[in-house]
């Protein structure tokens, strides 16, 4: 009877995964891997604690799951407010920073997107954009429009095609004239915020943007109010 009782338990333990699973239409190996432990589970038998450290092993995967989803969706922002979203241009310290288009003036637009709009950082995100909305200067990015959506604070910036100062000094040193050049069109920019009352506080070749066609360097997140 005994012998017959182990041979049953080994014929449910080498039951096999229903052949459904292999045909799972979605192409999430964590997801399918919590069905096949649910699946195997269903099929065998365990004692007490072997399947409570089965449940929370499963938690774990659908944790995982659940946060892969969350982070699929942050990466299909399709809009915000009323601009539509092209693609991502970086990661900063308090978000992401998107190419996006507006469609009433028909222009591109970088869109620096925080994640929660109930945050201390989104409060000081919208003291920043209200600060940088004062501030024109040739040689600082200029703030068009701040707001918050879908739980996400925003703000719509002028876009420079080109790329960072560190990305350029990246491939060697620049030109002696070229570097005098952009060194006085920083300075200029960091004077003119000075003289309306703010300071930047991360000055570094990421916060420069030298413009593609013109070379011209742009100061960007200069947010600080002097205090």
């Amino acid at each position: 009877m005994e012998k017959h009782k182990q041979s049953q338990s080994q014929g449910k333990q080498s039951q096999p995964v229903p052949h459904a699973l292999n045909e799972f239409p979605l192409d999430n190996s964590l997801l399918k891997n919590l069905m096949v432990r649910a699946a195997t589970n269903a099929a065998s038998t365990t004692d007490g604690n072997s399947t409570n450290k089965s449940l929370a092993d499963d938690s774990l995967l659908l944790d995982m799951v659940q946060q892969t989803d969350a982070e699929a969706g942050q990466a299909v922002l399709k809009a915000i407010g009323r601009y539509e979203i092209l693609r991502e241009l970086g990661t900063g310290g308090m978000g992401k920073v998107y190419l996006g288009s507006d469609p009433q003036t028909k222009r591109q637009v970088a869109i620096k997107v925080l994640q929660d709009a109930r945050s201390q950082e989104a409060r000081q995100f919208q003291r920043e954009a209200q600060v940088l909305a004062r501030v024109e200067h040739p040689h600082i990015v200029t703030i068009y429009d701040w707001s918050e959506d879908q739980g996400r604070s925003f703000i719509v910036m002028q876009y420079i095609e080109g790329e960072s100062l560190a990305k350029k000094l990246q491939r060697g040193r620049l030109p002696e004239e070229y570097t005098l050049t952009i060194l006085a069109q920083v300075a200029e920019a960091v004077a003119y915020a000075n003289e309306q009352g703010i300071i930047h506080r991360d000055l570094k070749p990421q916060n420069i943007m030298l413009e593609k066609s013109s070379g011209l360097a742009y100061v960007l997140d200069l947010v600080w109010p002097r205090t």
